[in-house]
C-alpha cells in the first residue's frame, strides 16, 4: 500500500530514520559535531529547501 507522499511504508521509515540520525549527528553530539547534510545517493526523495 502507498503512503500519502508515494512511496512504500517502509521506504519511508527508512528515509525518516536516515534523517532522524543525520539531525543528532549534526546537532546533538556537540560543537565537534558535523553540519546537517541530508542528501543522499541512496535516498533521492530527499528534497532539501534552502
Amino acid at each position: 500500500m502507498m503512503g500519502i507522499v508515494g512511496i512504500d511504508g517502509r521506504r519511508q521509515l527508512a528515509i525518516t530514520a536516515y534523517c532522524l540520525h543525520r539531525f543528532f549527528d549534526a546537532y546533538l553530539k556537540g560543537p565537534g559535531g558535523s553540519r546537517l547534510d541530508i542528501s543522499s545517493p541512496l535516498y533521492p526523495e530527499i528534497q532539501v529547501l534552502e
